[in-house]
Formats: C-alpha cells, structure tokens, sequence
C-alpha cells in the first residue's frame, strides 16, 4: 500500500521511524542525507536501490552510467553535427533526460521537441532513436523496466514483505511516480511530505501526482506532538546578525564563548547547495562533527587540462588520439617520478575514457579543443568521490551541515545557520524553460519541477532550524538586501537583531558624509544616470553607493550577476542585427557571448546554471530581437545604434544608451532601455513625476528630441513584452503596436514639451544638491527605494 505521511515538524519523523518494522529501508535522494536519516533504520540511495533492484529482477539489463552514455553520444554528435560547440551537446543531453523522465512514449513529447530549433530537434530524435534501438538503460528506462518486473508474481510476493520509506525528496519525475505506485501495490511504502507543502503544491506539482484524487494512495497525518510544536513557524521571532563580506569567521568568533568553542550541542546548518571543505574550514571553532566531499582532484585536474588545451590550439586543430594519449604518457612519467598519486590518478583516467572514446567509432581518431571538453567532463564524472570527516570524543557536540543535509536534527540542540554570498545558492529555478504551451502539454504527462515548491521545502527546513531553541541567522548583510529568497524568509518573522560587538559598521548610522568625498566645481564633476538617480532614492544610499563604492550586486561564484546577464542579452541583440547573414543561430551567439564573458570575469559557470542562463538568455534575446525586426519592417528608414555612449557633451554627463534610434539623416528618432523583468520597469507615473529618470536623462543628454521625430521612447521588458512601458508621438508606429501583445501609449506635442523642460530644471537642481550635501541623510524619497539598497537592513531610515 503507498501511503503518503504528512508532518509538521521533522522531529515527528523521528518518532516515527522508530515505530517502523525492523528491516524497513529508508530511502533518500543523496548519500549525505541517507547517512543522517540513516541513524534510526537501515537507510539507502534511491540510486542505489533502483540497481540493486535492477540486478536481482532484471538481470540481463544493467543500469547504463551518465559518464558512458555520454561518450556514446558524443561520437555521434561530432558526426552529424561538425562544428557545434560541445556545451550544446550537454544542452541536448539535459533536455532529453528531462523528457525522458516525463515519459519514454516518444510520439508523447513529438509536438514539444518539434517546438525547439532544428539542430535540437535532429539531435534529440536521432539520440532517443539510438536509446531504443541499442536499449540502453538510463535512470529513466531502469524505473519503467522494474514498474513491469513488479507486476510479475515472482516480484510481487519478494517485495510483499519489505517496507519502504522515502523521505528527504525535492521532487519525483513522472517515471519515479509510476515506479512508486507500482511499488506500492506490492510492497508497504511510506512517502513523508512536510503537510505545509503537500498542501500548497499545485495541480502540476509532484505531491499532487503522488496522492490527490488516488483511491490507491492513503493521506495520513501524524498527530501533533505538543501545542509549541503545532504553533506556526511565523509566530515565532528569530535572531539576525548580519555581517560584511568575509567576515562571518571573525562575527562567530565574537559569538563564541571565547574558546574557539560553542555552546555544547550547536549545530551549524551552512546555507549552500554544496557543503564544501573550504566552507567549513572557514568557521572558527572545532567543537562540531562533519562530513563533507572534499575536491582533492580539483585543482590538479584543471592544470592538467588548461595544459592540455594549450598543446591542441597551439598544433592546430586537432591532435591524433595517438599523439593525444603519447603526451599523456609523457605527464604520467613525470607524474610517478614526483609520486603525485592525484595527478597519476587523473592521467589514467584521461588515457582510459580517451580509449574508450576511440573504440567507439572508426571516426574517433583525432582530438580537438571540444572534444577535449567532453573528455574533461567524463573523467570528472569517473573520478573517485571523497569525503573529509573528522571524529570527537565528545557525543554531545553538534554538527555542521549543509541545508539540503539537515532532518533529524537533536531538538534540545541551538541551531545556528550561516549565510554569505561565497556559498552556492540555495534558490532553485524551474526546469527547462518551455513556452506555455509545452508545459501544458508536459503537465498532461507528468509533474513539473517548480523551483517555487522546491524553494517552500528549503523554506520550511529553515524556518524550522531557526524557530527551535533561540536559532541564530548569520547572514552576510548585501546578501539579505538582495536575494529575494532571503528578504521574504526574513521579512515573513519578527525579527530580533543581535549586535555583535564590531560585527555591523551600520547599526550606528553617524553622519559620516563630507564634500571633500565630491571635488571640484559641479561642471567637473560626470553624471550618469544610475549615479544621480541613486541620489534621488536617498542620500545615503548614494553615499555608500558612489562614495564608499560598496559592490551592489551579490558576485557568485558560478554564475553571472544580474547585470552581467542583462549585458549578455543586450550583446545576443545586438550581434544579430549586426551581422550580415541572414539566417543567425540565436544559441550560437548566446554560447560565444556566455564564453566571452567567462574569459573576461574569469569565471566558470556550473554546468546545471549554464543551462538556466543559456535558455533565459536566448528567450529574452529572442523577444527584443523579434520586436526591433517587426519595427525596422513597418519603418525601413530606421537605424538601430545599440550601445550608444554618452561623452564629452556640455553637461557632464555619462552613460550608454541600450538602443538609439535615428533615421537614415542620423536625426534621433527615440530611445530604447532593455529591462530583463517588468520589476525593473517604472510605474507611467514614476516616470511623469520624475521619481525615475532614466530616459529624461538621456534625453537630456543627446540633446532635446522634438515631439514630431519622436517614434520609440521607452522600456522593452525582454522577459515579457506585455509588460513594456513605450510611448510614441508617431501615428504609424502607434497602429504598428495594434498587432502587438502590448499598448504603445500615446504622448501629446504639449504634454512633451513641458516634460522635457520641467526635466531640465529638475536635474539642474538635484546636481546641485548633490554638489554640496555634506550630511548625506537617509531620507529615501520612497519605501520602494529601499528595496534594492545595500544598507536597507541597518539604516536609520529602517531602524527608527
């Protein structure tokens, strides 16, 4: 019987596990939290389980690795497909799985796959072909083949009397669904869901598919343990010390009890997707318990292919795998005279999978700078997985985590969670960016990866960690002003600020401005518009902002800013209208702009991130693209300048126009900002009453647009056109917009006229003011100026 649990708080788990039967095996998404559900009743992988399975009832069948399948599929992407980079490849690959886990009925997921671009959609049928035809076993076929094995008799009465729990789950494929109500009919399966969540999941989400509107399927509840427990998490304060980048080991340090130790039975809960060695290196105090995957490879294994990648470029295209594997041999001889077992490890890793590749087609005979790539990527996978756990007498000493680790936490125990902008991030997006229609079409046959529903589960651990037993939230003070996720979890509680002693330079808000911080007369001095809009919100903010020069944006390792993101779509733009070719690959520009800004950040983004930004990128890029063409085709005349640079004009002014618009004559025409999200884009009457001036600004800038050349003034939102804010003087471009999902808004001769020179005076006074502010107040102009501000957590703006 498949009987879904719902609970309230984690420490009913514990009470029942120890209910269960004796040989009742707990199953878990991931080894670490196996091992910590584990110490009540004999736990499990669900990776494990599904081979273990696989191998008694199916035993001609075994379950083909992620690292094998994608060296088989590599050869035949290089051959049909000579030229693409390998991250598409890996794109491709990540689509079909995720298909392949909604269903492994093709002609269910053809109208979807028809959706996409012709190379994906070629790639895609030719490799779900190859997995039918070679049957092949992936994660995806080992569910469907042990859903009919448990059908048979000779399965049904083995698994009859085992029982199963699965706990710790973010998400169940549709393939995983159909697997477990199988199991269900044969054996006693128990899934644990927080009710909280069970409750508030969507139709499409997968706690929906599992049990609602199921005669096959029991709901039960376990009953509350106590009224504190059934109390709700908000009810409760919690504790927030925030602190600056780098500086959460000296905030902890001020924390402790002046030892090097904490409080006995603390556990340190660190909000990262990961828990890394360096992380937990990074906290000052040996009183814990932990066990974390440590990259002992990392470092070697990057010289070694940033070496090898130098040798291919530098001798051309391409290597011969004979020569590719003759300088390897080279690096394993220096390697064993060093006794550098790491780097022996990895060298024999790179000689087999290279083997291994050459077997697999007569075609496979040379080694380029791609296929190197894929190469890189196998071996990581093939790699020994590490682990560094350290060892105290003391049992009653706590643990340090990771988030996604934590669930049967000791009640009695403090719980301390950590938070900086070093630690990958714990928000989840959703899956494949699909177009409505394609996600209608997939909620039809399985459940979809929210990233909302993945986060309440984060949410509700967290709120649970901080609301037993006086919880302290160490959280990095720009990564509370500007993580979503944290802002709502923080602003959702009363909140208690505990001051640390030097921990925070801005609990004691001192007027600390002076004019020696702006020098010069107001004509030397250069304005952009971000600059003296920042001024506007608040004095303050623009103190920290433009004087101190705080960083703005949370710099994650891995990934790309917001920012960074939105000048990498503005670049796919504006690379589309500048090439000459017709026909322009919008994946092929987002790939080479993503790889550019790699190089130039010198950053690696993570593979499961790139393939979130790379769709978003190419979505939103794809938008203003199709827009701009649909302009230049009702007006041929019209000239797209992107990136046009405010300089040397009379007003010291600075700055970079997304897009200007002007006509074959050069005169100007409009203005276009590109906004990745409506949230970005003024209200119409922020932008009348000045309260942003952006584009009054520009306008200004370039110099007075007449009302009757104006065609375009306005912000593009690329995510959703719909939410675009555009304004035109011109009749022909106002009946243009009637075929599009959006209203251009008409502005009248007078109406503009007067703007413009109300503008003027506005900005002459707001410089001025600026010019000779030596308090720099935290007056914001409004609560929504706040929002996005550095400081806004410890402001006297906020605080009073």
């Amino acid at each position: 019987m498949l009987k879904i649990i719902l609970y309230k708080q984690s420490s009913q788990m514990r009470e029942f596990f120890a209910t269960c039967a004796p040989k009742t095996l707990l199953v878990a998404p991931s080894p670490a939290l196996a091992d910590e559900l584990g110490q009540k009743v004999d736990s499990v992988t669900i990776g494990r389980l599904i081979s273990v399975q696989l191998s008694h009832y199916c035993p001609k069948f075994s379950m083909k690795k992620k690292a094998d399948a994608l060296l088989e599929l590599s050869t035949i992407w290089f051959k049909f497909f000579p030229g693409r980079k390998v991250e598409e490849f890996f794109y491709i690959y990540e689509l079909l799985s995720e298909l392949r886990s909604f269903t492994l009925n093709f002609d269910l997921v053809s109208e979807i796959i028809d959706r996409v671009d012709e190379t994906t959609k070629l790639a895609v049928k030719i490799f779900w072909k190859y997995f039918e035809d070679t049957n092949i076993v992936d994660e995806s076929k080992g569910y469907e083949l042990l859903s009919q094995v448990l059908c048979d008799a000779r399965a049904s009465k083995q698994e009859k009397q085992k029982s199963y729990i699965f706990a710790g789950f973010n998400f169940f494929s549709g393939v995983q669904i159909d697997y477990l109500k199988i199991l269900g009919r044969v054996a006693d399966v128990c899934i644990l869901i927080p009710e909280i969540i069970y409750h508030s999941a969507r139709p499409t989400d997968w706690p929906s598919w599992l049990g609602k509107n199921d005669d096959e399927v029991n709901i039960l509840k376990l009953s509350d343990l106590d009224e504190l427990n059934s109390k709700a998490f908000n009810d409760e304060a919690i504790n927030v010390v925030y602190f600056h980048k780098n500086h959460l080991a000296i905030t902890l340090k001020k924390y402790m009890d002046g030892q090097g130790q904490l409080p006995l039975a603390t556990n340190v809960v660190l909000a990262s997707s990961e828990v890394e060695f360096s992380q937990v290196n990074e906290l000052p105090f040996v009183s814990a318990t932990f066990k974390v995957t440590e990259q002992i490879f990392e470092h070697k294994f990057r010289a070694i292919f940033e070496k090898l990648d130098s040798i291919i470029f530098s001798s051309g295209e391409s290597l011969s795998v004979a020569k590719y594997q003759q300088i390897v041999d080279e690096l394993l001889t220096v390697a064993q005279k060093k006794e550098d077992y790491r780097q022996l490890k990895i060298l024999l890793v790179i000689k087999k999978v290279s083997t291994a590749w050459e077997e697999l087609s007569e075609s496979n005979k040379n080694i380029s700078l791609e296929v190197n790539r894929l190469i890189a990527t196998v071996v990581q996978l093939e790699l020994p997985r590490t682990s560094h756990v350290n060892f105290t007498a003391n049992p009653k000493v706590g643990k340090v985590m990771g988030v996604n680790e934590y669930s049967l936490l000791d009640n009695q125990a403090q719980n301390i969670v950590c938070v900086t902008s070093d630690y990958p991030k714990i928000s989840a997006a959703d899956s494949f960016r699909f177009d409505e229609a394609a996600l209608s079409s997939l909620a039809a046959i399985g459940p979809i990866k929210s990233g909302d529903l993945s986060n309440k589960i984060v949410k509700f651990k967290i709120e649970e960690l901080l609301t037993k037993g006086g919880g302290v939230l160490f959280i990095e003070r720009r990564t509370a002003c500007e993580i979503v996720f944290w802002q709502e979890l923080i602003d959702s509680f009363p909140t208690k600020i505990k001051i640390i002693p030097e921990s925070n330079l801005f609990l004691s808000m001192e007027v600390i401005a002076k004019k020696q911080h702006l020098t010069g007369p107001l004509d030397s001095i250069k304005f952009s518009a971000s600059r003296l809009q920042s001024y506007i919100d608040c004095p303050r903010k623009y103190y920290f902002q433009y004087i101190k020069h705080l960083d703005t944006e949370v710099d994650l390792p891995g990934s790309f800013t917001s920012a960074e993101l939105g000048s990498l779509e503005h670049e796919v733009i504006t690379a589309f209208f500048a090439s000459s070719t017709e026909q322009q690959n919008i994946r092929e520009l987002s790939i080479n702009a993503i790889a550019r800004l790699e190089k130039e950040k010198q950053k690696k983004i993570d593979q499961i991130y790139y393939k979130q930004i790379l769709q978003e990128i190419m979505a939103y890029a794809q938008n203003g693209i199709n827009f701009l063409a649909q302009l230049l085709e009702s007006m041929p005349g019209l000239r797209l300048n992107f990136a046009y640079k405010i300089a040397g004009d009379i007003l010291h002014s600075t700055g970079e126009i997304d897009c200007l618009l002007t006509d074959s004559q050069g005169k100007i025409r409009g203005i276009i900002d590109f906004k990745r999200g409506a949230s970005s884009i003024p209200a119409a009457t922020e932008l009348i009453s000045f309260e942003k001036i952006q584009l009054w600004f520009y306008s200004h800038a370039i110099g007075p647009i007449k009302h009757e050349d104006l065609v375009l003034w306005g912000y593009l939102c690329l995510s959703n056109l719909e939410k675009s804010l555009i304004y035109s003087a011109d009749t022909a471009t106002i009946n243009f917009a009637s075929g599009l999902d959006f209203k251009i808004r008409e502005i009248k001769s007078e109406e503009w006229q007067k703007l413009l020179q109300d503008y003027q005076h506005y900005e002459q006074e707001k410089r001025q003011t600026c010019q000779v502010d030596q308090e720099m107040l935290a007056n914001p102009l409004s609560e929504k100026s706040c929002s996005y501000c550095l400081v806004n957590k410890f402001c006297e703006s906020r605080l009073r």
